[in-house]
């Protein structure tokens, strides 16, 4: 975990999101155009912990206009779309997260930049929670169940289980979109494992 992150994360965890001032946000928000990468990443994942305040909100805005080179475009529409639940970005954010096998650019991103939030990155975690409710982004979610491994195979398969329980036909819809069929009788018995310790 590199040094840049570990400030970011004891920041947040001696201080409650309430207590950030807005200046602090702001220069956080100042990292998503710095020149490396992991700095990037980490400064993106903790804004969407964060409330923003108006100047920051409005700088995140004009960033999203205006596009620089530096900047990664689903770390941003991450931040948008958590923070501001508005419809247009968090469209964005579905489309621009990567299917199938190019998945593994984000699970990388997150390793690289220490793992910062635990093991799963919270981008992924948050396209599981619009795919609750949207059917595209439950294809891609889906998507990536073929190339995925480890930690972040059984938090897929966990996240796409909930949904099964809610709704097997929606998600075997969704398998079956997504090219990930062969994975059907995991989640299955995976819902079923949640329904028991449910019980």
């Amino acid at each position: 975990m590199t040094r840049f992150t570990v400030t970011f994360c004891c920041l947040l965890i001696f201080s409650s999101p309430a207590t950030f001032s807005a200046g602090l946000v702001y220069d956080i928000s100042t990292y998503l155009t710095a020149s490396e990468a992991k700095q990037r990443y980490t400064a993106c994942m903790v804004l969407g912990e964060l409330p923003l305040d108006g100047e920051t909100e409005s700088r995140l805005r004009n960033l999203h206009k205006k596009k620089p080179k530096e900047l990664d475009p689903l770390c941003l529409a991450y931040v948008l779309a958590k923070r501001t639940q508005e419809r247009a970005y968090q469209d964005e954010f579905i489309r621009l997260y990567p299917s199938g096998k190019q998945q593994s650019s984000v699970w990388q991103k997150h390793t690289e930049a220490g793992y910062p939030f635990g093991i799963v990155s919270p981008l992924g975690v948050h396209l599981a929670d619009l795919a609750r409710t949207n059917d595209v982004a439950l294809v891609k979610l889906a998507s990536g169940l073929p190339f995925v491994d480890g930690a972040y195979a059984e938090s897929l398969v966990d996240e796409l289980a909930s949904l099964y329980r809610i709704n097997p036909d929606r998600v075997n819809r969704a398998l079956r979109s997504a090219s990930a069929e062969a994975h059907t009788q995991l989640i299955r018995e995976t819902a079923l494992q949640k329904e028991k310790q449910h019980e």
